[in-house]
């Protein structure tokens, strides 16, 4: 669990973590240097709470990469590994629902169990599920058009967190944790998506990632973000760019290929091929509209 100056929201998200059912659980908690750290002292005599107060401010990426290197490090006898936020409710069959769809696949290979969400306003009164069923395909051209991971669902196994490890000096800010992860699974490893969510997503205020629209708002969100300043990084580009950097002399000829398709795109001939792409694709409206809005201004 990453934290910076957490409310009253932390008691819940911990008490649902040691709620648990099926599964020992040890919480580890780096403090990214947090003005109040009142809610967390609480916890300072729990034998299964450990706490790491940073003495100088990461950001949220640094913070989780922080985490997920210390974890690797300091935990070696752990099983899996999941990471959650500071203000959320897991249900009590999260990790080990997670855990049982991982411990089907190949031990020696990096994987990744993540789930839908239900998000919920301050006081929990559940409001929708994040992403509609069935629509995840796991498959490498729908991953270059939409990233489905939150940290907040995921569960890893020791190679996957091996794999993240090996980026803990990098700078990972245009790309973060759920990205990476994400990818690593898909490209090299297994990514299990469950349609049902455990997690109660809490939304208000302070939320880092903002709060999720739904319907006819989340439309008109999207259509419009590309014309906003803050959003004008083209995310997929940037994306693929840094896959055939990192993992160029991994991937097959046809990863490398659709990784090249959005990595190199960038005049109108480059566009249209883009555009008119069948393979690289969300798969579901409204997400491939706003997919060509982007490609057509180039902020893809």
């Amino acid at each position: 669990m990453a934290t910076y100056n957490p409310k009253e929201y932390l008691i819940d998200q911990i008490n649902s973590v040691f709620d648990q059912e099926g599964v020992n659980v040890e919480l580890v908690i780096s403090d990214d240097c947090s003005k109040d750290r009142s809610f967390i002292e609480r916890y300072a005599d729990n034998d299964k709470v450990h706490i790491i107060k940073q003495s100088k401010n990461k950001g949220v990426t640094r913070n989780i990469m922080y985490l997920m290197k210390y974890a690797y490090d300091n935990f070696k006898d752990a099983d899996f590994y999941a990471y959650c936020d500071q203000d959320d409710v897991w249900l009590k069959d999260k990790l080990i629902t997670g855990i049982n769809k991982l411990n089907k696949l190949p031990k020696d290979m990096p994987n990744l169990y993540y789930s839908n969400l239900l998000v919920t306003d301050s006081n929990l009164t559940p409001s929708h599920e994040l992403f509609k069923r069935g629509i995840v395909k796991n498959n490498f051209g729908q991953a270059l058009s939409q990233v489905f991971v939150f940290a907040c669902t995921t569960i890893i196994n020791r190679e996957m967190l091996g794999e993240i490890a090996n980026f803990y000096d990098y700078d990972l800010e245009k790309i973060g944790y759920d990205t990476l992860v994400y990818y690593l699974a898909i490209l090299f490893g297994n990514a299990v998506f469950d349609d049902e969510p455990h997690i109660l997503y809490r939304q208000h205020m302070d939320n880092v990632s903002g709060v999720k629209k739904n319907g006819l708002d989340y439309i008109i969100d999207r259509c419009c973000a590309p014309f906003r300043k803050k959003e004008i990084q083209q995310t997929f580009k940037i994306n693929a760019q840094f896959l055939i950097d990192n993992f160029g002399d991994r991937m097959t000829s046809d990863q490398r290929r659709l990784c090249e398709k959005v990595a190199d795109y960038k005049g109108l001939a480059s566009r249209f091929k883009l555009l008119t792409n069948k393979e690289i694709r969300a798969g579901y409206f409204p997400k491939d509209f706003y997919r060509a809005v982007r490609i057509i201004l180039n902020k893809y």
